[in-house]
């Protein structure tokens, strides 16, 4: 309907740092429609930095545009028909004279951060004051969800590399390891994946063995710490300790003197079943046989007449 006129009101903020994000959905070939008010409630109006537009007139899918902001009118598609982000971060540390903010749509900044919060002749807002989601004609359709708006600035980055940013649910985003479907590894009382459930039944995959793999992570044996990805093949045990489906395959190293020590553990003379790591040193026979790096010796004593 023409008359719909929804109104978020953002509690007419003069000072601080304030974070604003929702989720956003277009229908195909719809239109929708936003603006940011000075005050709340509106009154006559007045438009901080111009009017919002998502597929103006029907005529731009997946386009839209601001009109009026510091930097004068910008342009930005979003996915048609699909849910994405919208994430407005302003910054009235120094009051509304000086106040900056960030827009950002579907992860991609419009307007990046420090952008001066008013219109493109530099008129500044009274107050941060709320959103008129205003219906502009018949075609005009958006749904909202998901919406969180307090003090403190919220997170458009992926800090931490793992393709998940805080916009995209990541709930610690300066640990890889935590993200939205991550594997949840069960005991530490960390909620990797996510989904606000610490150590849950479902997605919780234990390191048995505690060698550092799950069998989420390739650990073909999780009862035996020896076995792992990239452990030392053993060979003639017919074993496959490094998970790589082939058995004494080429990365297989042999204890030849049958010491119990290969040379990837150490043996320094893998020839020798009396020289290994932690053998018995004996001294003055210009040998090492612990493989420490060096022979033992013993002191001399002269008698004088």
């Amino acid at each position: 309907m023409d008359t719909t006129d929804a109104v978020l009101d953002l509690g007419n903020k003069i000072f601080g740092q304030w974070g604003l994000e929702f989720w956003m959905y277009i229908p195909a070939g719809k239109t929708a429609y936003y603006n940011l008010q000075g005050t709340v409630p509106i009154g006559s109006g007045e438009w901080i930095v111009g009017n919002i537009f998502f597929n103006q007139d029907g005529a731009n899918p997946g386009g839209g545009s601001i009109d009026d902001s510091a930097l004068g009118v910008v342009e930005f598609t979003y996915p048609e028909g699909q849910w994405f982000p919208v994430v407005m971060n302003f910054d009235l540390s120094l009051g509304m004279a000086a106040a900056t903010w960030q827009f950002n749509i579907n992860g991609n900044d419009v307007l990046p951060a420090g952008t001066p919060y008013t219109n493109a002749d530099g008129i500044t807002a009274t107050s941060l004051g709320g959103m008129n989601f205003y219906s502009l004609g018949t075609n005009n359709e958006l749904y909202i969800d998901d919406l969180c708006y307090g003090e403190g600035f919220i997170g458009t980055d992926d800090n931490d590399g793992d393709g998940f940013t805080a916009v995209d649910g990541d709930c610690n985003d300066n640990d890889a390891t935590i993200f939205p479907g991550a594997t949840e590894i069960c005991g530490d009382g960390i909620d990797q994946d996510c989904n606000d459930i610490i150590d849950d039944g479902n997605n919780c995959i234990e390191d048995q063995d505690q060698d550092g793999f799950t069998p989420n992570d390739g650990d073909c044996n999780d009862n035996d710490s020896s076995i792992y990805p990239g452990a030392t093949e053993i060979c003639g045990d017919g074993i496959d300790q490094d998970c790589n489906d082939i058995i004494d395959d080429g990365n297989c190293i042999e204890d030849q003197d049958q010491d119990g020590f290969t040379p990837n553990d150490g043996d320094c003379n893998d020839n020798n079943a009396t020289i290994y790591p932690g053998a018995e040193e004996i001294c003055d026979d210009g040998i090492d046989q612990d493989c420490n790096g060096s022979d033992c010796t013993t002191s001399h004593h002269h008698l004088q007449e």
